[in-house]
């Protein structure tokens, strides 16, 4: 399954991958992101990535496929404002 989450460039995970053994991203140009896979000895596993691009990223796990937009906040002032609010308001919640 894959769970999507923040999608700031360099700022934290764009996503979160339960099952991480088959899972691998890809940047827009479709070079492999790597993957931060948790150390756990499970095939419950988790894992995220840091985006070091802007643009489309592509989540593949098997035959699923989930693609996300990865902004700089530097040319998205106004949605990097509008992620942290909502980041801090779901922390809260």
């Amino acid at each position: 399954a894959v769970v999507a989450a923040a999608d700031q460039l360099g700022r934290r995970a764009a996503g979160i991958v339960r099952r991480a053994g088959a899972a691998a991203v890809f940047n827009e140009g479709g070079a492999g992101v790597p993957l931060v896979v948790d150390g756990a000895p499970s095939t419950l596993r988790c894992a995220g990535w840091w985006p070091r691009d802007a643009g489309w990223q592509r989540l593949q796990h098997g035959d699923s496929i989930v693609w996300r937009y990865v902004f700089d906040p530097k040319e998205a002032p106004a949605l990097h404002r509008q992620a942290m609010i909502d980041a801090t308001s779901q922390a809260l919640a």
